[in-house]
């Protein structure tokens, strides 16, 4: 009973002390759990392995013990979230923040004449409406106008909200389909609720991240480094 009740201490303590607000990253685990697992182990030198590294958990539990990590992820949200905490900055600079924040204020991907279309799925063919889509490409050729620690916050920003501005709710492994997206199936009519604009989106994201890193509640960033390789599908 003891250490079963230890146990879910550790998960709610993770659950409450991480940015899951920001990217609820559902298969996660707490790096608690990770630290003391490698400890009862007794792994105090050597290089982790995690074969399936997701948003990285493993790795930077791994070296905040001093160890070495390396991890293989194959799913795109997983290797942007491990690239956003792999940012050696613990924080962000004066800098980058009057730039995000100068995002927020003149919201440049309405006038970018760049667009970068991002890569669809069959599965999530129609996701966005049009409008939203439309921003999505703008926003992203945008992006790559601003240097690395800039563009990756507004990447991670994006990603965050992908899900709350499509017709989609994703319910365990399968995507549920807002009536207004023309997929919907079967003879119950799912309503998804009010779908927010891409900028009222956005906007709040990235001000909620500046605010989080700004006032010190938790760091956007870490300065562990770990190594992250995204797997290649066979063919």
């Amino acid at each position: 009973m003891r250490s079963r009740c230890a146990g879910r201490c550790v998960v709610r303590t993770f659950r409450l002390a991480s940015c899951e607000r920001w990217f609820p990253f559902k298969e996660s685990f707490s790096p608690l759990l990770v630290r003391a697992l490698l400890s009862a182990c007794g792994c105090e030198d050597g290089v982790v392995l995690d074969p399936f590294a997701g948003a990285g958990t493993a790795l930077f539990a791994a070296r905040a013990m001093g160890l070495d990590a390396e991890g293989i992820e194959l799913l795109p949200p997983g290797c942007e979230i491990i690239r956003a905490r792999a940012i050696r900055s613990e924080r962000l600079d004066s800098d980058s923040v009057r730039r995000l924040r100068m995002w927020i204020a003149t919201k440049p991907w309405r006038t970018s004449s760049d667009r970068i279309a991002p890569r669809v799925m069959r599965i999530t063919r129609g996701a966005y409406p049009a409008p939203t889509r439309d921003a999505i490409e703008r926003y992203l050729g945008a992006c790559q106008h601003e240097r690395d620690v800039v563009q990756t916050a507004l990447r991670f920003a994006l990603l965050c909200i992908l899900e709350s501005v499509s017709f989609a709710r994703r319910d365990g492994q399968y995507l549920r389909w807002d009536y207004r997206s023309g997929r919907a199936r079967g003879t119950h009519r799912f309503n998804k609720g009010a779908i927010p604009t891409f900028d009222r989106a956005i906007c709040a994201k990235i001000n909620e991240l500046i605010d989080d890193v700004v006032h010190g509640q938790t760091s956007m960033f870490s300065k562990d480094r770990c190594a992250c390789i995204p797997a290649r599908a066979s063919t």
